[in-house]
């Protein structure tokens, strides 16, 4: 994903909490003529809170899955460095052992030739010897550096395994998080929504008592 893509993800959650932010200050600006001042100072507040506490669950949330994605998008780059290193390595691999065969083949070959000459010419076959002495000992080296290679292949796949485990074990803890943003918004709207009925309540049992009060008046 570019960046464009990360910033429509940051700002998914945006309209969101906008749309709760207008709708929780249009339900403070919506006074009852029939209210007064004292019941006012008394409803204000507690919805203040509410808006503050809808700000920072939304600020928080925003925060969470920014840090998410940045995480999310470091892994993905470090897995795609990790794969061309084993795709490096297991090339290597494969050029060393053909080159191991090779070896392994010119030095077979190279016995059954001195194993002939050895019947005609025994001069010839010291000289083949201290040749092959020398090849068996360039083939001694080379099977070493097979051997060591073969180790960093092994090392380079037990990263990827560990690498691998802390990836999942990071989708592990991305999941909680979102479950835990997920149901703190909805503990806020349902309090919002208790609130609101609360103050609907207040409101209504004031309507009815003004109107006791103008038929006792009259």
């Amino acid at each position: 994903m570019d960046n464009n893509e990360r910033a429509q993800r940051h700002g998914s959650t945006a309209p969101e909490g906008g749309q709760e932010q207008e709708l929780l200050d249009r339900h403070i600006m919506n006074e009852t003529p029939g209210q007064s001042n004292d019941e006012r100072s008394q409803i204000d507040p507690r919805a203040l809170i509410l808006r503050q506490t809808l700000n920072h669950v939304q600020d928080l949330g925003m925060r969470s899955t920014r840090h998410l994605d940045d995480t999310y998008y470091a892994i993905l780059e470090r897995a795609s460095s990790l794969r061309g290193s084993v795709t490096k390595l297991q090339s290597l691999f494969s050029e060393t052992t053909n080159l191991r065969h090779r070896l392994d083949e010119d030095a077979t070959a190279f016995e059954r030739d001195v194993d002939v000459r050895y019947e005609n010419d025994t001069e010839e076959l010291k000289a083949y010897k201290t040749t092959v002495e020398e090849l068996v000992a360039r083939l001694d080296r080379a099977k070493e550096k097979i051997k060591r290679l073969d180790g960093s292949v092994d090392a380079a796949r037990n990263k990827v395994a560990k690498y691998e485990r802390m990836e999942e074990d990071k989708k592990g803890r991305r999941r909680w998080w979102r479950r835990c943003i997920v149901w703190g918004f909805v503990a806020v709207l349902v309090l919002w929504i208790a609130v609101s009925a609360m103050l609907q309540g207040r409101r209504t049992s004031q309507d009815e008592h003004d109107v006791l009060k103008m038929l006792d008046e009259l």
